[in-house]
């Protein structure tokens, strides 16, 4: 966990330098493998975390479901008696312990599962149904008139890609794979007059 931390750091570290965006990083984790760490390395990315204002949002699958933003007395009291809740794993016992430090040192946010897909539902697209609210003829002339249909709500709709891929192939990782390339070639026919 911390490992991957660290290389999300320097990759983004690396890409921002000094330009002024908004630096978060979203790590996602289920805490079963136990993060080996030294109090010199979590000293060093606490520092990075801070120096660079990264904003760090940690959600938690299946684990740290008792902890939200705001509930700091619960997670001192977790911390310090290292009450284990039930289903809880010792590696995630001590991740919990790492994740809490964070929260401590760099303000981070810790999001179980759960509330982050309550949240990602509040903000999803809804999609509309194509009900018409009114469906006629516009009449342009006397003899000519053309279907017209009235929509409340609409949604922008993309065209697909007019590329052909090959379906026979095998699957491959490689963006022109099986795509298929069409030539035309425009002869003229020989006149025999």
């Amino acid at each position: 966990m911390l490992d991957g931390l660290i290389v999300g750091l320097d990759m983004l570290c690396r890409f921002v330098g000094t330009k002024k965006y908004r630096k978060r990083i979203f790590l996602i984790t289920d805490g079963e493998k136990e993060t080996k760490y030294s109090s010199n390395e979590l000293r060093d990315v606490v520092q990075t975390i801070n120096t660079n204002d990264v904003k760090l949002n940690c959600i938690t699958l299946d684990f740290c479901n008792d902890l939200a933003e705001d509930s700091s007395d619960e997670e001192e009291n977790i911390a310090e008696k290292g009450v284990k809740q039930t289903g809880e794993s010792d590696a995630q016992l001590k991740n919990k312990k790492l994740l809490l430090e964070l929260q401590e040192k760099t303000g981070c946010a810790i999001i179980p599962a759960e509330t982050a897909i309550e949240l990602y539902q509040q903000f999803k697209k809804k999609e509309y149904l194509t009900r018409t609210k009114f469906k006629g003829n516009l009449q342009l002339a006397q003899d000519l008139n053309v279907a017209v249909q009235v929509f409340t709500k609409t949604r922008e709709e993309s065209l697909p890609s007019l590329k052909k891929y090959s379906k026979n192939l095998p699957e491959n990782d490689s963006a022109d794979h099986g795509k298929i390339v069409m030539e035309r070639t425009y002869t003229e026919v020989d006149d025999p007059d």
